[in-house]
Formats: C-alpha cells, structure tokens, sequence
C-alpha cells in the first residue's frame, strides 16, 4: 500500500501544479510552455488514475490477508479451551510455535492508509495495532517467545521443566481470556475484529 499511496499523492501534486502553471502560461499566452504543460497535465491525470485503482486493490489485498490470518490466529487460540491435560497443552503449544505468523505480520507492516494522517481520532493503522496487532502478540510471546520454546521442547523431551510449562499455561490462558472471552468490547478481539472488517475494510459508515 505505501508505494502506490505514494505513487498517488506524486501524481496528484503533478496534476494540481500542471493545472496551475498552464493557467499562469495562459493567461501570459505563452504558447511554448502551454504545450508542455497541458502535455504533463493530461499524463498526470492518467497517472493519478492508474495509481488509484492500483492503491485500492493492494488495500484490499493487504486488509484481507490481515483479516484472514487474524482469523485463523483466533481461531488456533479457541482450540485451547478444549484441552485438558499437560500433554495436550504442550502439544498445543510447540505446534503454536511451529505456526507462522509471517504473512499476519508482513499484511500489518504493509499498511499505510491515504488519509490516515489527517484523521484527528482513531487512525485506522495506529487502531489496528492497539487493539488487534499488539494483543496477539502478547499472548503469543508467552510461548513462543525463543527461551520459553526452547524449554517447552526440552519439556518434551524429558527435561524437568513443569514451572515454565506451568508459566506458560498460566499466562496464554490469562491472555485468551482477557481478549476472547471477556465480554468489554473495547477489549474482546472477536469486536475488534469485526469493527475492523465492518468500518476499515469494507468502510461501511452506517
């Protein structure tokens, strides 16, 4: 998104200036620099268009690939609550650790909104960091944090390690409940989410 976003705001400012500077030749009846600058301004016209239809579509692409991951990251984390013993929690955990987060993370760092830096309240980027990057990243680094993974895999091998696999269940539990089942929807990762996919993805302003 921020090459094209880029690429728009150039083309726009070219467009604006040919504009303004043909009208200047005009009204000068200067017909050399007339020439040129209608040529600059219809070229720019088409390069603002083409870049506009090319931002769209990689901001779709990017939110989409954001919401999806998201989704599936959530629903990973669900899976916990049906898990009983140790096993099965350790299990879960090194298989988490296992799980890229690779494509969620590079769709986050990819976004960059037009008009997000004019916005006095809630800036779309700085929201989806608040309240939906920033959460699944501290629960996930409660074990997949490198040190924590390496000794739930000694774990697994024998190696007496039950108060960092206890530490781990503890604190992961505490983080799906604060963000999957708390009811606080300024909390809750479900509302986020769908706030997220209602009013920054599809921009539905009802």
């Amino acid at each position: 998104m921020k090459n094209y976003k880029y690429a728009t705001w150039v083309t726009l400012l070219l467009w604006i200036f040919s504009l303004i500077f043909y009208i200047i030749a005009y009204c000068a009846d200067n017909e050399f620099w007339k020439n040129i600058l209608i040529a600059l301004f219809g070229s720019a016209i088409l390069s603002f268009i083409t870049s506009v239809i090319a931002y769209r579509q990689q901001r779709k692409n990017t939110l989409e690939k954001f919401y999806n991951r998201t989704n599936e990251i959530l629903h990973i984390w669900s899976k916990y609550f049906y898990l009983n013993t140790t096993e099965q929690k350790l299990d879960f955990f090194l298989e988490y650790c296992d799980f890229s987060r690779f494509e969620w993370d590079e769709a986050y760092g990819d976004m960059d909104f037009f008009f997000d830096r004019f916005r006095r309240n809630r800036k779309y980027r700085q929201f989806i960091l608040e309240k939906i990057y920033n959460p699944i990243w501290e629960v996930s680094e409660t074990i997949d944090h490198a040190d924590r993974e390496r000794y739930l895999r000694e774990y697994k091998r024998g190696v007496e390690n039950q108060k960092i696999f206890d530490l781990c269940d503890s604190e992961f539990k505490r983080g799906i409940d604060r963000y999957l089942i708390n009811e606080d929807n300024k909390i809750n990762l479900n509302f986020q989410l769908e706030y997220f996919r209602k009013q920054i993805m599809y921009r539905n302003r009802r």
